[in-house]
């Protein structure tokens, strides 16, 4: 790591309240570990202890059932957190952190996040951010929940058209990790989009671009 690591704790949304000695403090009780791909940061029902943060690299959260059957919860990039709403009571993780490339995090203990609530704005940041994540994560039990598979990959496109501002998209994700998130397989989301494409609604190339013909008709899919 080039830069030190208390300077980069200043450029993230959460710490940028904190003074030099509560900055100083962080550092001195907290470490780093570093991960390789597909390397376990936490595992799932494992006591969670600390607040992690992201430095580099990427974290996926995935939930296994008693089946085997995988659901991805979260991504967190650099300088994003997690384990923070289940420190306040030591709860268990509900669902392994792994990383998707090499990554390194920031563990920090429990007690030293208790110790920055004297200040104010680092708790009002905090608590911001933790609500911020469980109203995303009700939203992906809401879709799970009340949506088909191909209500969910209609939402999807939706959402990928909106994010990338234009009709035209490009999946940098597999269909594997699309359907890891959609709660289903490869094999049924491709039929999904395959249907789309069937229905005129959509067009799609081998490099991975998605083309929206009919976003209307998309929009019923997502509805139904």
């Amino acid at each position: 790591m080039l830069v030190p690591l208390k300077e980069i704790l200043k450029n993230i949304e959460i710490f940028t309240h904190l003074s030099e000695p509560q900055t100083d403090y962080l550092v001195k009780n907290s470490k780093l570990v570093e991960a390789d791909k597909k390397e376990s940061i936490h595992r799932q029902g494992e006591l969670c202890t600390n607040l992690s943060v992201v430095i580099d690299g990427e974290i996926c959260g995935i939930k296994y059932s008693s089946t085997g059957k995988e659901q991805v919860l979260a991504y967190y990039g650099p300088s994003e957190c997690f384990g923070g709403i289940l420190i306040f009571n030591e709860e268990k993780y509900p669902a392994s952190l792994i990383a998707e490339e090499k990554s390194l995090v920031l563990e920090i203990p429990k007690k030293v996040v208790f110790q920055l609530f004297d200040n104010k704005e680092f708790l009002q940041v905090f608590l911001r951010d933790m609500s911020r994540k469980i109203v995303n994560l009700s939203d992906i039990i809401e879709v799970l929940v009340h949506t088909s598979v191909k209500s969910r990959v209609a939402r999807y496109i939706l959402k990928e058209v909106e994010k990338q501002g234009s009709s035209t998209i490009k999946l940098h994700k597999s269909k594997t990790v699309i359907a890891k998130e959609l709660g289903s397989v490869r094999e049924v989301v491709s039929r999904v989009f395959k249907t789309f494409e069937n229905k005129g609604i959509i067009r799609g190339d081998k490099c991975g671009n998605i083309c929206v013909l009919n976003i209307t008709e998309l929009e019923k899919e997502y509805m139904k």
